[in-house]
């Protein structure tokens, strides 16, 4: 196998176990906290699963492309701004 598809089989698994045990079905909306290698798998996993809605967020507008990218609805990049 590839490195670099290699590399992915962790991610890929801890983001559809994430959805299998929240239980998301065809339908329901999904909040994903971060848009690492873990969170765009598991956006990807819950649109796989039938979400309808995915709101992934991150402190990087590089990473919220990404996510919209792989199927996320909606993204908020949610950086604290300290004044």
């Amino acid at each position: 196998m590839p490195d670099d598809i290699g590399t992915l089989i962790e991610p890929l698994a801890v983001g559809i176990h994430a959805v299998h045990r929240a239980g998301v079905t065809q339908g329901e909306s999904v909040l994903v906290l971060g848009s690492g290698a873990i969170g765009l798998a598991t956006a990807i996993a819950a649109r796989a699963t039938g979400a309808t809605i995915v709101i992934a967020t991150d402190v990087c507008d590089y990473n919220l492309q990404k996510a919209r990218d792989v199927g996320a609805t909606h993204t908020a990049n949610v950086r604290l701004r300290m004044l």
